[in-house]
């Protein structure tokens, strides 16, 4: 009897539809997926919608201890060109730690017109890191180089786990342009101008004026010197729904390593996300 030439998958396939065991289709199918295709189509899906919502969470650990964190922040896309990014805690006015908090009083973020996500008022942007909104950084992920591999372990019959490792240098780029833009969010000029016109007297306002001033080249010498020494190592983990593409959660992990006045520093920045409510039902 003459056999059939047929792929390894192929054959177990057949065996599939005699035996019914559904979990080698899913390796098979796994197998022959490609995984740089799977993340463009999972962007350009999320990009494309009119409507979804996320709840997020960052943090951020120094040396293995935990420096700052957020409340649970939720996101919700309007009219595909509108994300409203704002704290999911009531309170978070009083809770969590580090610059720029979310608030209850939702962010407007909108594209501007190099078609970047931006938010809408400059003083909403300030202090707020860039990456709290995931889909300026999947978008902007699109668009790097990578190396984007598939969980075999972690994926199954509904979801397929992408491990994603960006290009390091534009990484650290992206890094460092945010950090720039937060340092520069505390405006020295404006801290001086209230000063002047406090009621302080003059001898009061020239102390603190120094203190101030010292305060911040203090500061702008020890960041120049974090940004000349930074490495950045990060690795991002994308679920995917196996019916759509669609992304169910987000990882990113920027491990960041410098020298802080001749001693070596770590940090972790960590944001999670989870996606739900796409169109139609939204």
């Amino acid at each position: 009897m003459k056999l059939e030439h047929m792929s390894w998958c192929g054959r177990l396939t057949r065996l599939v539809l005699v035996f019914g065991v559904t979990t080698t289709i899913t390796s098979c199918t796994i197998q022959s997926e490609n995984p740089d295709k799977l993340l463009e189509l999972s962007i350009t899906g999320l990009s494309g919608k009119d409507r979804f919502t996320f709840v997020g969470q960052s943090s951020v650990m120094h040396s293995g201890v935990l420096l700052s964190s957020t409340p649970v922040y939720e996101g919700r896309l309007e009219g595909h060109t509108k994300l409203y990014v704002k704290s999911a805690d009531p309170g978070a006015g009083q809770k969590g730690k580090g610059i720029g908090m979310f608030s209850p009083t939702p962010v407007l973020y909108k594209k501007n017109k190099d078609n970047r996500w931006v938010a809408a008022s400059d003083k909403q942007a300030a202090g707020l890191p860039e990456q709290w909104n995931p889909l300026a950084v999947m978008e902007h992920l699109n668009q790097t180089r990578k190396q984007v591999t598939i969980d075999r372990r972690q994926s199954n019959a509904k979801v397929t786990v992408l491990n994603i490792i960006p290009e390091q240098g534009e990484v650290k780029q992206r890094i460092q342009s945010e950090l720039k833009r937060q340092f520069t969010a505390y405006d020295l000029a404006k801290r001086e101008t209230e000063i002047n016109e406090s009621k302080l007297s003059s001898r009061e306002k020239k102390q603190l004026l120094q203190k101030v001033r010292a305060a911040y080249t203090m500061e702008k010498t020890k960041f120049t010197e974090m940004l000349k020494t930074l490495q950045v190592q990060s690795h991002y983990t994308l679920v995917l729904d196996r019916r759509n593409h669609l992304p169910r959660e987000f990882l990113i992990q920027d491990e960041l390593s410098y020298t802080d006045r001749g001693a070596k520093q770590t940090e972790e920045n960590m944001s999670r996300y989870e996606f739900s409510n796409f169109d139609p039902s939204f």
